[in-house]
């Protein structure tokens, strides 16, 4: 935005940002929390100066991620959040009270926008976690994260990490008690709670008619 434009404000411009800032600033801030693994994020209202999320933090708010939240369940938590903020500091904006903090940025990183096609899944470079946490990141009402397999475009909605148990050698699907799971590159085991094969639900019971017993994914 101009700095011109900024400058008529009276009591100065000001914007929400969906993570702890300086961290994630830019787009898709929860998604890329989530991505990586983070325990937390949260809302932080800061000062719009010219540089994009690097003006002074007048107030935030942290929020817990937890193992299996989807990106959407934590975006729900940082709206919550961002409201406390407000409801705390908008009084001191129009008092002339509020307190800034200067926001270091050489403590955060720069985050650009995500794309549909970085939802796929690498099954020969992925371990379990990133693969959970990928799954999580573009969960409904995001495309969901994919790969390609000789039945067809299959679409990972739901998983958890599993115990160490008897498994496959990896990557690879197979069917245990009634579950699905899924061996990573790094012996990892997932547990498919929802996923789908060109759209078709990939449940338990017909996982022998489209796999067998297991299924190679590289």
């Amino acid at each position: 935005m101009s700095v011109d434009v900024l400058n008529t404000s009276i009591r100065g411009c000001y914007n929400m940002h969906g993570s702890l800032l300086p961290k994630y600033r830019g787009r898709a801030s929860v998604n890329w929390a989530v991505l990586h693994g983070e325990t937390k994020t949260g809302a932080t209202f800061h000062e719009m100066v010219k540089k994009p999320d690097a003006g002074a933090i007048v107030g935030l708010m942290a929020v817990p991620i937890l193992p299996s939240d989807t990106a959407t369940e934590v975006f729900s938590k940082v709206v919550v959040a961002a409201e406390l903020v407000l409801n705390e500091t908008l009084p001191t904006i129009v008092s002339g009270s509020i307190e800034i903090q200067e926001m270091d940025i050489t403590q955060g990183s720069y985050f650009g926008g995500r794309k549909p096609q970085d939802g796929i899944i690498d099954w020969a470079m992925m371990g379990a976690r990133q693969i959970h946490n990928l799954v999580r990141t573009v969960s409904y009402p995001y495309q969901g994260a994919f790969s390609y397999t000789s039945r067809g475009k299959m679409v990972i909605w739901r998983t958890i990490m599993a115990e160490s148990q008897d498994s496959f050698a990896g990557p690879c699907l197979w069917q245990k008690n009634n579950q699905v799971f899924s061996t990573a590159c790094d012996g990892g085991v997932l547990r498919i709670i929802s996923a789908e094969i060109e759209g078709r639900e990939l449940c338990p019971a017909g996982f022998p008619d489209l796999f067998h017993s297991s299924f190679s994914l590289c």
